[in-house]
């Protein structure tokens, strides 16, 4: 269950949610994944652009 919900947050947050619970940190987690994300995004672009120049 653990792998689980590290693996999908979301399930956490849902289970989370039906015991009535709040999640220490939730707000700070979702805004490092979406920085991570981002920063894959810009990762791939830059690396589409090396490699139709090179």
């Amino acid at each position: 269950m653990i792998e689980l919900a590290n693996g999908q947050p979301e399930i956490l947050k849902t289970l989370a949610g039906r015991a009535g619970v709040t999640l220490p940190l939730w707000k700070e987690r979702c805004d490092d994944e979406q920085r991570v994300k981002g920063g894959r995004r810009l990762a791939s672009v830059s690396r589409r652009a090396t490699i139709a120049h090179g």
